[in-house]
Order: C-alpha cells, then sequence, then structure tokens
C-alpha cells in the first residue's frame, strides 16, 4: 500500500469515527417527546371539580403564568411551582399570561 493511500484511508478512517461519535453523542442525549400528554401531579387545590384544561401555572418567583397546553410550565421546578383554577385567579394574583403561550 503506497503512502498516499495510507493517509487518505486514515482520513477516511478519522472522519467515519467523528461523524458515527458525534451521533452517538446526540442519541444520549435525546429526551422524546411526551406525545401531547399532559401529566398533572403535586397540584394543591381545593378538592372542588375542576376543568382540567382551565389549570394554569406559574412560578412563585415569577410574573408568568403558563396554561396547561403550554409548554412552559414544564421549565418550573416543583418547587417554585404553583397552580391557579384558571387564567382569571392567576390574573387576580398578579400574573399575566406568558408571552410563549399566545
Amino acid at each position: 500500500m503506497s503512502e498516499s493511500n495510507l493517509i487518505i484511508y486514515s482520513i477516511c478512517a478519522i472522519f467515519t469515527a467523528s461523524v458515527c461519535g458525534f451521533f452517538i453523542g446526540r442519541q444520549s442525549v435525546y429526551v422524546p417527546k411526551n406525545n401531547n400528554q399532559i401529566i398533572i401531579s403535586d397540584i394543591n387545590i381545593d378538592n372542588t371539580i375542576l376543568n382540567k384544561s382551565d389549570i394554569v401555572f406559574a412560578s412563585k418567583s415569577g410574573i408568568r403564568f403558563y396554561p396547561i397546553f403550554c409548554n412552559g410550565h414544564n421549565n418550573i421546578s416543583k418547587k417554585n411551582k404553583i397552580s391557579f383554577k384558571n387564567k382569571k385567579e392567576a390574573e387576580n394574583a398578579g400574573y399575566s399570561l406568558a408571552k410563549s403561550c399566545i
């Protein structure tokens, strides 16, 4: 095998290993979507019957609220997450609708 062929094979092997390593790394941090399932847990609202689609979430330290269908509420930590029965209740508490949820 000539020296030029060895260099070409070496470059191809390094390139292939780099591309494979990149895609393997990407797969290791892949977070699958939740298939539009909404999981409601740890909601401390009195025992009235609620329309779950009306529930909104906010952060104790924030100024915005997120309807249940908006994924923004997934970024609020459990210890800071508060919930309201509906949009009006959140607005009365001083929160406004997050622009990302319009």
